[in-house]
C-alpha cells in the first residue's frame, strides 16, 4: 500500500510539477492506506524517478503515530 502511494506521489510530481514537502500517514492497514500529501509547485531538478522501489521497510507506531523507513533503491 505504502509503495503504491509513493508510486502516485512520484507520478504527480512528474506530471503536475509538484514539490511534495509533508506527509501525514493517518491509518495503514494491511489493505487500507488513508494519508494527506502536502505540496508546492516545483520543477523537478533531479533525474526523475519512474518507480518507487525499496529494501529495508520498517514501519512504527508509537504514542506520536506512524513513521516509516525505507531506501529507495536508484
Amino acid at each position: 500500500m505504502l509503495v503504491k502511494w509513493l508510486n502516485e506521489l512520484l507520478y504527480l510530481t512528474e506530471t503536475e510539477g509538484v514539490l511534495f514537502v509533508e506527509f501525514q500517514i493517518q491509518s495503514l492497514t494491511d489493505t487500507s492506506l488513508v494519508a494527506r500529501a502536502g505540496g508546492v509547485p516545483a520543477e523537478v531538478a533531479k533525474a526523475q524517478i519512474k518507480a518507487a522501489t525499496f529494501h529495508d521497510l520498517e514501519l512504527l507506531q508509537d504514542e506520536a503515530g506512524w513513521s516509516a523507513t525505507l531506501t529507495f533503491d536508484a
